[in-house]
């Protein structure tokens, strides 16, 4: 009898430790999907920056570049560019809250949030070299015009 007290109390012991590694597993679990979908939703900012800016080149290099809808649709597609990269930073500064409200020290998971950021400021980087080649465009555009209109 005073073997089965003692074992009964043992496998008390066991599963609660097995109840509370239960626990902590679907915790950790949760926090991985999260990080995933997080992973992924910026995965497809990033695919659909590139598609806006594939459309941007073929516009700059457009024979029909001095028209107003093609510029409007530039100007749409970098706006768009800029809004996605907001979103991105949103989501990167929740991921990085993540790892330090769970205590991470996975180097691999914080070496791929800094890539994200870095990536996030070569876009960022992109958009001003975009702008500044539509303004020059513009001025290139408007002299040429002015040359134009004095020959005629």
């Amino acid at each position: 009898m005073l073997f089965f007290a003692c074992n009964n109390s043992g496998y008390k012991t066991a599963q609660e430790q097995n109840d509370s590694l239960m626990l902590a597993n679907a915790e950790l679990e949760k926090i991985s999907n999260e990080l995933v979908t997080s992973l992924i939703h910026i995965d497809d900012n990033l695919q659909e920056i590139k598609k806006k800016e594939n459309l941007i080149d073929v516009n700059l290099n457009s024979s029909e570049r001095g028209t107003n809808g093609v510029q409007d649709q530039i100007n749409k597609d970098i706006q768009s560019i800029y809004d996605l990269m907001l979103a991105n930073k949103a989501e990167i500064a929740q991921l990085e809250k993540q790892l330090i409200n769970n205590h991470s020290s996975d180097k691999k998971l914080n070496d791929l949030v800094v890539r994200l950021n870095r990536q996030l400021e070569d876009k960022r980087v992109e958009i001003i070299q975009l702008k500044e080649q539509i303004n020059t465009k513009d001025i290139q555009i408007a002299a040429l015009n002015f040359t134009v209109e004095g020959m005629e």
